[in-house]
């Protein structure tokens, strides 16, 4: 291995793939595996296997594979390069000052690709936001915190800052770093003038880090401390402000806070959903720390995939206002056609959740959690209240209508258990003085009509056949993968002509090639060697799949030494029928008796 693969090993040896993935996704032991749900297409029964003794993870239903690094680099959408640096920090590892080029994927600055370049602008501003705010520059912002509750302990917690008055103050402190303008137009911290210069676009606001849950800052929250008016007294600037999208942030798939709530996310089973990020800072203050907050938008199917990696319950806590109750009706409709549990909770006298919880505490608050009303209750009342508040037919049939709708796209998303589906049937015709049956007939109908579609389903991937038999290049190739240190025993007979079936032949060219450039085939491993096909999806599940039925019944190094006996039997008769053909039919039946009898005399030549 060369310097970079070497430093690869290193990380992954480092690390147990079971804690790494349990970070990102609940997982229950099931005999000498884990099982969880697979977060790379839609599970709903558990599919994904994570084997500690191996270090690798597959999922049975789409086929995903691999190691601790092909986890992290499709969970998160990183290059290896940043994956590296995100796992060689958590295993506690430096790294070397080379740039590890696997992924292939370059940039303008130093090889780096464009969301390591805006990641590490990005840590540079903050930590100059953080000092503004610790500074005289940012006496009003510390000033605003305080006044709302939050203790200097939180404040560091969430990376609070303060972008100073000044139009050229974060570029100006990015010059003296080296830091260029287009580094930080890049990352949306600065907006162009018409002359070509740059001014901060975060100017005299309180800053909020968006930070993802690998810890990098993707994106930044900021807030005037009072309102800018022009001469006519309108206001001339947005209270809120969040970083334009760049490769590193989609905001409509992005959580405030859930860096530091994931894994109570993942211990509790249930995400707390709140407005702001005030909201989210103070639930955290009093310790409720499941809670995180979109950027300003209505919730999204993107956010429903995020949390459905995390949880299964999502309780959504929204104003008793009409807005709030709007919001709460469009998060409802993005979640009722999937799996998530669903529940919404209101906080009481009007109060928003962080003056609540700074008011009442932590306690009062999980009170409200605990007696959050799941989402179909919530829309039967309403729908109950709204049927029984009028004598208009036409407002009647509106409502019903609408509540039918709501309940069939929940059974066409699984949502809803059978006796729940036959309680709630049952409630409805009683309150329309309609047969059970009727209404089920007409959720069937509206069902039918607008059953939801899912593009993410998952799909037969285009990679290489899987043949279900065990064939003899399959017991080579998975024998090898099971022990490396077989390959002395094979090394001068193994050649990539005895392969020719599609998709085992391409695995036996890259096992044959990793084994020939390890320096040490005791260190090779199934994890290492799945890590080192970067774009062999299909390879990784190949791989994968015939090890596993390698090391099922007999010695491992029987079925090695059996396989590449086949396999040569089968490369002499090819090579035999081949020399047959260029004879007349007397010298083939001469040739055929030489075989014979050698068959008889225990040769290894047979035909195929």
């Amino acid at each position: 291995m060369g310097d970079s693969g070497e430093i690869f090993q290193r990380v992954r040896d480092a690390l147990d793939i079971v804690d790494v993935i349990s970070e990102h996704i609940p997982l229950s032991r099931a005999g000498k595996e884990f099982k969880g749900l697979c977060p790379f297409h839609p599970d709903r029964r558990p599919s994904m296997s994570v084997v500690p003794h191996k270090q690798i993870f597959y999922c049975f239903v789409c086929g995903s594979g691999g190691d601790v690094f092909k986890f992290v680099t499709n969970y998160h959408k990183m290059t290896h390069g940043e994956a590296l640096k995100f796992l060689a920090q958590k295993a506690g590892i430096a790294l070397p000052e080379f740039r590890p080029q696997r992924d292939g994927a370059r940039s303008d600055v130093d090889g780096r690709s464009a969301r390591e370049v805006i990641s590490e602008t990005n840590e540079r501003a903050c930590v100059f936001f953080e000092k503004t705010l610790q500074s005289p520059l940012g006496r009003t912002g510390l000033d605003y915190f305080h006044s709302r509750g939050l203790t200097d302990e939180m404040l560091a917690h969430f990376r609070l800052g303060m972008s100073p008055d000044s139009w050229t103050g974060l570029v100006n402190a990015a010059g003296r770093a080296n830091i260029t303008s287009e580094q930080l137009l890049q990352a949306g911290l600065t907006k162009a003038r018409s002359d070509g210069s740059h001014y901060d676009a975060f100017r005299n606001r309180v800053i909020f880090p968006i930070i993802d849950a690998t810890d990098r800052v993707i994106a930044f929250g900021g807030r005037v401390l009072e309102d800018r008016r022009d001469e006519a007294g309108n206001v001339v600037e947005a209270k809120y402000l969040n970083s334009p999208e760049t490769p590193l942030f989609n905001k409509s798939a992005s959580l405030y806070g859930v860096n530091h709530a994931k894994r109570s996310i993942i211990q509790t089973g249930t995400a707390v959903i709140v407005e702001g990020y005030m909201d989210v800072i103070a639930c955290h203050q009093v310790g409720v720390t499941n809670v995180v907050a979109t950027l300003g938008t209505a919730l999204t199917s993107d956010h429903a995939r995020a949390l459905k990696r995390f949880c299964q319950t999502v309780v959504l806590i929204f104003d008793s206002d009409d807005a709030g109750i709007r919001a709460a009706d469009r998060a409802m409709e993005i979640f009722v056609r999937d799996t998530l549990e669903v529940k919404i909770a209101r906080v009481a006298d009007g109060k928003d959740p962080c003056d609540f919880c700074l008011t009442h505490g932590g306690d009062a608050f999980r009170h409200i959690i605990d007696n959050a009303t799941d989402m179909m209750t919530f829309q039967w009342r309403r729908f109950a209240t709204q049927f029984q508040a009028t004598n208009s037919v036409t407002a009647k049939q509106a409502a019903v209508g609408k509540f039918l709708d709501f309940v069939a796209a929940a059974m066409n998303g699984q949502q809803m258990d059978p006796l729940r589906q036959g309680l709630l049937i049952t409630q409805i015709a009683m309150l329309l003085g309609f047969p059970a049956e009727e209404i089920r007939g007409l959720l069937r109908q509206r069902g039918s009509t607008s059953a939801p579609t899912n593009a993410a389903q998952a799909t037969p991937s285009a990679e290489p056949a899987i043949v279900q038999s065990l064939s003899e290049e399959r017991w080579v190739l998975g024998a090898l993968l099971t022990n490396p240190n077989l390959y002395r025993l094979v090394r001068e007979d193994l050649t990539l002509a005895l392969f020719t079936t599609p998709g085992v032949r391409e695995l036996a060219e890259h096992v044959i090639g990793y084994f020939e450039h390890a320096s040490d085939w005791s260190e090779c491993s199934l994890a290492d060697f799945v890590g080192s096909l970067d774009t062999y999806e299909g390879m990784v599940n190949l791989a994968i799949t015939i090890q596993r039925e390698a090391e099922q019944g007999a010695s491992v190094e029987e079925k090695l030494k059996g396989g590449m006996a086949r396999l040569h039997d089968r490369a002499k008769a090819v090579e035999l029928e081949e020399h047959m053909r260029e004879m007349t039919p007397e010298e083939q039946l001469g040739e055929w008796k030489v075989v014979r009898d050698k068959m008889k005399q225990g040769g290894n030549f047979r035909r195929t």
